[in-house]
């Protein structure tokens, strides 16, 4: 079984930095129960937490990108 590796916005930041060292990714979704609710990746929490190590600590929603677009299953590769 292979789930997705998540985080949630009120999660750390220092923990999806975490999930993502673990799990050798580069971003991850941001989800509220069974809802996407952003993204965030490793430049968007190096640029957050460039010259102040303790923004780490804030949650994720603070960091990650909510603007997502958001693609049927069923659309062509080419759309």
């Amino acid at each position: 079984r292979r789930d997705t590796v998540v985080v949630a916005p009120t999660d750390l930041i220092v923990v999806a930095w975490q999930r993502m060292k673990l799990y050798d990714v580069s971003q991850l979704p941001v989800m509220e129960g069974d809802r996407i609710v952003g993204i965030i990746d490793e430049s968007d929490v190096l640029l957050h937490v460039y010259g102040n190590e303790s923004r780490f600590r804030e949650p994720v929603s603070t960091a990650m990108v909510t603007k997502l677009d958001k693609l049927d299953v069923r659309t062509p590769i080419e759309a």
